[in-house]
């Protein structure tokens, strides 16, 4: 067992920088779900070069207050809606690559349940009950890194438990993916992020192939539905539930359409994310 959250894990650390930054980009207030949204609807772009208009501002494009919220809400209420039915959410949530309007936002509010909201674009905001942490997602599985360090002391103070006493790594109950997969290499930052996760807990990925920004996508981003299935099976995950809300009357090849996705982590495995502290 190891001594402290911020120690190495060895084979899961990962090496690359990102694919894409914004420096000098940071959050704005985040507005409540439901307010006046005026601006870009979800869109049936499905491939090419999807770049934002000349003069805007590509992370407010792409991950800003105006991108796709009423299509997500549409999609997750029900999904939430059934998980918490069943008591599967639990009380604490990480939202990877949050956006400037977290999905998990949806969630309903307890006094136990915490948010830690990671972006690459965060302006590190924290209220009693939710934090947001400045990292780059690919930096999660490199916890000897000076990033994936800070962040990681942040984590603990939010939770109010100790780096170097904490038994576990695995804290969260549930770790939502929501389009960002396309931006990163998609198997380091399940594989990292996933060492955070409870044995038993769950990821929620909502992720359509070529939605977004590709003058921004990662060469080792999420290309269709199928990778992100075998990646999964090979590390053990159960897929509980998978549903494709935009898919065309008549489609029936999954492989690159809108995808909801929510996988279980298992309670035992020699694989990804079993390994202590």
């Amino acid at each position: 067992m190891r001594d402290s959250l911020l120690s190495s894990p060895g084979s899961l650390a990962v090496a690359a920088t990102p694919a894409f930054a914004f420096s000098g980009l940071f959050f704005r207030r985040l507005p409540a779900w439901g307010e006046a949204d005026d601006g870009q609807r979800d869109g049936d772009r499905r491939s090419g070069r999807i770049c934002a208009p000349d003069g805007a501002n590509p992370w407010q494009e792409y991950w800003g207050e105006s991108y796709g919220l009423e299509l997500k809400q549409w999609m997750l209420t029900p999904v939430f809606g059934m998980l918490e039915a069943e008591g599967k959410i639990g009380d604490l949530v990480i939202d990877v690559g949050c956006g400037a309007v977290p999905v998990t936002g949806l969630l309903k509010a307890t006094t136990a349940r915490k948010r830690i909201l990671v972006d690459i674009a965060s302006d590190n905001a924290e209220s009693a009950e939710a934090i947001g942490i400045r990292l780059d997602a690919e930096e999660a599985g490199r916890r000897e890194g000076l990033a994936c360090r800070k962040a990681l002391l942040r984590a603990c103070a939010f939770l109010a438990i100790s780096p170097r006493t904490e038994p576990r790594t695995e804290l969260a109950d549930t770790i939502v993916f929501s389009e960002v997969l396309n931006y990163v290499d998609f198997r380091k930052v399940i594989q990292g992020f996933s060492v955070f996760l409870k044995p038993g807990g769950r990821i929620i990925v909502i992720n359509l192939p070529f939605r977004g920004n590709a003058s921004l996508f990662s060469e080792k981003g999420l290309k269709e539905n199928r990778q992100l299935y075998e990646f999964l099976d090979e590390h053990d995950f159960e897929i509980e539930f998978k549903a494709f809300p935009k898919r065309p009357a008549r489609e029936t090849d999954e492989s690159q359409e809108f995808l909801l996705l929510v996988a279980q982590k298992p309670f035992r495995s020699n694989r990804i994310g079993a390994r202590s502290c």
